[in-house]
Parts: C-alpha cells; sequence; structure tokens
C-alpha cells in the first residue's frame, strides 16, 4: 500500500485574517493519522475530534470530516500520484482519494462542528438554493459567537437548525461533547460508581471553572 504526503490545498479564512491564531505546520499528521492512501472503493463519510497546542500553550479544538472523491480519468490519476504523462498506470477500474475538511477553532464546539460538517457534506450532495462557500461564509464570518450565559445563537442549514451557547460559569455542559457514544461505553457498576464518585466528593466539581474530570472511553467490539 503506497502513501501520500498529505497537505493543505485551501484555507478560510486565510492566514492573513487571524495572525494570531495562525495554522499549526504540523497539522496534517492529526487530520490523517493513519496516513493518506488512495482506494479502489468509496468509503463512508468519517468525524473525530483532537487538540492541538501551540508553544504559547494555547488549544485549538479540530473537528475533521473525512470523504473519499472519485478521481475521472488517467489523467487526473497522474496528477495524483505525480507521473509523467507517458508514465504507466497502476490496473485500477477506479480509484478514490480521500479529502479532509477541518473545522479549527479556539471554542470547544464538538458537536456543533461536527453536525456543521455532516450537513456540508449533505448539501455537497444535493441541490441547494445557495453555493456550499456561502455557507460556509456565514458559519465563519457572520455567526455571532454567545456571551457566556444564557443567550442562544441559532444558524440555520437547508435541512436543519444549529444552535449555539455557552453554559454560565460553573454550569454544565462545560463542552459541546454528543453523549450518546459515552452513555453506550458504560457499564452499569461504572454509571453508578460515577455518579456516587461526582456526588459525594466535592474536589471533583468545585471550583468547575478550573478542573472537571475526565474519564478514559473504552468502546465495545
Amino acid at each position: 500500500m503506497v502513501k501520500f504526503q498529505p497537505a493543505i490545498v485551501s484555507c478560510f479564512p486565510d492566514a492573513k485574517t487571524y495572525p494570531e491564531t495562525p495554522v499549526p505546520e504540523a497539522m496534517s499528521p492529526f487530520v490523517f493519522p493513519t496516513g493518506l492512501c488512495l482506494s479502489e472503493v468509496e468509503k463512508p463519510p468519517s468525524y473525530f475530534s483532537f487538540i492541538l497546542t501551540n508553544i504559547s500553550r494555547q488549544k485549538l479544538y479540530c473537528v475533521t470530516l473525512h470523504v473519499y472523491e472519485l478521481i475521472p480519468g488517467p489523467e487526473s490519476l497522474r496528477k495524483v500520484l505525480g507521473l509523467p504523462a507517458d508514465a504507466a498506470l497502476p490496473k485500477w477500474k477506479i480509484v478514490y482519494a480521500p479529502k479532509a475538511l477541518t473545522i479549527i477553532s479556539n471554542y470547544a464546539f464538538y458537536h456543533l462542528f461536527t453536525e456543521f460538517l455532516r450537513q456540508l457534506y449533505h448539501i455537497s450532495l444535493s441541490r441547494s438554493p445557495l453555493p456550499l462557500e456561502r455557507y460556509i461564509i456565514n458559519f465563519m464570518l457572520e455567526v455571532p459567537l454567545p456571551p457566556v450565559g444564557t443567550t442562544e445563537v441559532s444558524f440555520g442549514l437547508p435541512q436543519c437548525t444549529l444552535k449555539i451557547s455557552r453554559p454560565p460559569p460553573n454550569r454544565l455542559p462545560m463542552v459541546s461533547l454528543c453523549t450518546h457514544l459515552l452513555t453506550y461505553s458504560l457499564t452499569h457498576s461504572l454509571t453508578h460508581s460515577l455518579t456516587h464518585l461526582l456526588t459525594h466528593s466535592p474536589r471533583l466539581i468545585s471550583p468547575i471553572d478550573r478542573y472537571s474530570p475526565v474519564f478514559p472511553l473504552t468502546i465495545s467490539s
């Protein structure tokens, strides 16, 4: 299996818009942790998140969407492989190349970013009243960040409405996460132990604006 070196094709907004928060140079290994390989079959879209920390200890919260796109024709395949025009091609009838779309933010809106990327993928597969770029511009530049408290901002998309909010200090949830996977993975005995621990150990939740418990997640096969 041949692995290729990932590269950033485009970035929006560009680096000049937010010079205080540049795109990390070592971004590719995190976006493609298992490497970048071509495929003879179209794999379903996948989503995952990760956290980067720069030299100033500033955390960047990232959510990535992986999709596979069909490479149309031998000339495009030669371009992807970096081969000359007269070079022989692998005996593949159909070739798909992976592509990643990543949101980088100073705020840990994991569930929001995942749902936004999912909606962008659905919009790209269907007819939309607006270009795909219009939704990206609106989300990145025009949707305001709500203040900490009870204010909620709604963001409309063709198939759903996303809501953005930040809880007041010392209020849960402090991070926008989908809890279905966590709930599915916890056993009854572990759930009971965690509930007892959180309700009878004030040190874990006070002061909650500085510290919060982190539990490892084990997925059952």
